[in-house]
């Protein structure tokens, strides 16, 4: 499973995922979490957290709308709001696989 985390300039998990800029990319296997890339968005264009992500099979945010959950949900992304934990690699290791 490849999730994909959006972060705020402190690298911890972002309060809203419309206002990320930067997105940590994580590959899931069973228990086994790895870092696999660092992507950045300018924001200019309409569909710039889709077209950043559209290879991920998750994203994990603070919170997310309610439209974009169901513009991920058609390209078979699963959106998960994060309000507990602050730490990208700990919020993608405490994920069900």
């Amino acid at each position: 499973m490849k999730v994909a985390v959006g972060v705020n300039d402190a690298g911890m998990i972002a309060s809203h995922l419309g206002k990320t800029k930067i997105f940590l990319i994580f590959s899931k296997v069973g228990d086994e979490v790895s870092f696999v890339d660092r992507r950045v968005t300018d924001g200019q264009h309409t569909n710039h957290i889709i077209d950043d992500i559209n290879d991920c099979d998750a994203v994990i945010s603070g919170k997310i709308g309610a439209g974009m959950v169901e513009s991920l949900k058609k390209i078979n992304i699963e959106a998960v709001i994060q309000e507990d934990i602050a730490d990208p690699f700990e919020a993608v290791e405490s994920m069900k696989v």
